[in-house]
């Protein structure tokens, strides 16, 4: 089955989910849909950049400088669409994925709970994570950091903003 990605714009989530067939990947819309696809993260996330037509080796080699961290790499693939890593599951085998990536555009909220984090996106999404609050923070701002750095053009009173309000963690809706 061939199916054509949503516009940049319309993705809020993009999470690994186990089926009773396998690994399959979940997109999370802004308008509160949920779009099942039999292609793993990786392969949405190649296609996503194939489509902006941005090599993932050279960005993360770039994002790496820019945040001065070898793993977890936020991405950048367009203004609308800069995907922060989040670990949202144990892996049942060696080898399973175990992060999904979020837009950091549609984030609205971020709460501690009792054994998880939970992140609301527009569309009334909410996203457990399995690391700690102040780690998904951290994510973030780098996320964030990326973006200021490689459109600096785009710096405006708004993403300021939001940078400095999720920095507190408080609700930006």
């Amino acid at each position: 089955m061939h199916y054509t990605l949503p516009d940049n714009s319309k993705i809020a989530a993009i999470l690994p989910e186990y089926t009773d067939v396998g690994d399959r990947t979940l997109l999370f819309l802004t308008d509160g849909t949920e779009v099942p696809l039999n292609l793993k993260v990786a392969t949405v996330i190649r296609r996503l950049a194939n489509r902006q037509i941005i090599d993932l080796c050279s960005l993360k080699s770039k994002t790496a400088k820019i945040t001065n961290c070898t793993l977890w790499h936020p991405l950048v693939l367009a203004p609308d669409l800069v995907l922060v890593p989040i670990k949202i599951r144990k892996p049942k085998i060696s080898g399973d994925v175990t992060s999904g990536y979020i837009n950091f555009h549609h984030i609205v909220t971020v709460q501690k709970l009792s054994n998880t984090t939970c992140i609301r996106l527009i569309g009334n999404h909410d996203i457990h994570s399995l690391w700690k609050i102040t780690t998904i923070q951290e994510h973030i701002q780098r996320a964030h950091l990326t973006y200021l750095a490689m459109h600096k053009q785009n710096v405006a009173l708004e993403s300021l903003t939001k940078y400095l309000l999720l920095s507190n963690i408080v609700n930006i809706s």
